[in-house]
């Protein structure tokens, strides 16, 4: 599905093979998927885009220059999101295998899943970053130059937190297996454990 110029998209899918949803300059997107093969979404300059899919098996969602992506999933395969300098970011996801999420220059990223395999964040000079995770596989976030990390665990198996020249970085965690949190040049690193393993922090 191709669109120029729409004012609004409701596109709600049953069981489909593959979704392919490319809109340019759109006012609202809004996509409902129940059980799909694949969603491929591209948009460039939307207002807005609201994703909201149950047991897909691939989300593939990309982004330019939106000014706000919300994404709800329910157990997914994988979901894989790229934004370029959106506005906001909410991702919400239930039990997804594999989370991978890299935003260049956005204003808030908003990321809560729940029992997931594997979460990877990547961003480049974002404004804020507030994750939390509830019982996952392992943690993954890189960041480079963000303002503000704030990342909520509970009791995932692994964290593995890099940032380059953070202004701050909040990270809570409860029962977690390993914590691993490397830091270059940060203003202010806030790290609080309840009854985890293993710590290893370097800044």
């Amino acid at each position: 599905v191709s669109n120029t110029c729409p004012g609004n998209i409701h596109l709600t899918s049953h069981d489909p093979g593959n979704i392919h949803l490319t809109s340019h300059d759109p006012g609202n997107i809004h996509l409902t998927s129940h059980d799909p093969g694949n969603i491929h979404l591209t948009s460039h300059d939307p207002g807005n885009i609201h994703l909201s899919s149950h047991d897909p098996g691939n989300i593939h969602l990309t982004s330019h220059d939106p000014g706000n992506i919300h994404l709800t999933s329910h157990d997914p395969g994988n979901i894989h999101l790229t934004s370029h300098d959106p506005g906001n970011i909410h991702l919400t996801s239930h039990d997804p295998g594999n989370i991978h999420l890299t935003s260049h220059d956005p204003g808030n990223i908003h990321l809560t899943s729940h029992d997931p395999g594997n979460i990877h964040l990547t961003s480049h000079d974002p404004g804020n970053i507030h994750l939390t995770s509830h019982d996952p596989g392992n943690i993954h976030l890189t960041s480079h130059d963000p303002g503000n990390i704030h990342l909520t665990s509970h009791d995932p198996g692994n964290i593995h937190l890099t940032s380059h020249d953070p202004g701050n970085i909040h990270l809570t965690s409860h029962d977690p297996g390993n914590i691993h949190l490397t830091s270059h040049d940060p203003g202010n690193i806030h790290l609080t454990s309840h009854d985890q393993g293993n710590i290893h922090l370097t800044s």
